[in-house]
């Protein structure tokens, strides 16, 4: 016969915190940074801060950023991966490793606009040299629902009997 699935708290918390994740994840398809300079202000999204761009000759405007990548993209899906895999298993040690992952990735996501005037590249950093770089929508909520996951977890795993 079948096992009985038993729907508890910790169940919940763990769905909570794996949709969250997943939510966490895809943010990095938002605008990331806003840059304010004398006359105009620019946004860049989160696949340009992360991944780079290229202008219309192909000449890089701005190149790969490490800790967005880190931050916004690999943390959080390793979060949800491990956070699957963790329940399924019924792993303490894979909760605990992905409410860490999704909590550093939410932390870095706030250091987007940090780091980001150090991935210009030629013409574009001196154009942007002048401007102040501000957190957009997409790193500010890959932030909090990473963090949000963590806590579920750690929660989860706190409440465990």
């Amino acid at each position: 016969m079948a096992k009985k699935f038993k729907f508890t708290l910790g169940t919940c918390l763990v769905c909570v915190a794996a949709v969250l994740g997943l939510v966490a994840f895809f943010m990095f398809l938002l605008p990331a940074v806003t840059g304010k300079g004398v006359l105009s202000t620019d946004t860049f999204k989160g696949t340009e801060v992360i991944f780079g761009r290229k202008d219309g000759d192909g000449n890089a405007v701005i190149n790969f950023n490490f800790l967005p990548f880190l931050g916004m993209f690999v943390l959080p899906l390793a979060g949800v991966v491990l956070t699957v895999l963790g329940f399924f298993m019924d792993n303490k040690l894979f909760n605990l490793i992905a409410a860490v992952a999704f909590v550093v990735g939410g932390v870095i996501a706030f250091l987007t606009s940090a780091v980001f005037a150090s991935a210009l590249v030629g013409s574009y950093k001196t154009l942007y040299s002048q401007y102040t770089w501000s957190l957009a929508v997409g790193p500010i909520l890959s932030g909090i629902f990473g963090i949000l996951s963590g806590a579920c977890l750690i929660v989860k795993e706190v409440l465990k009997k």
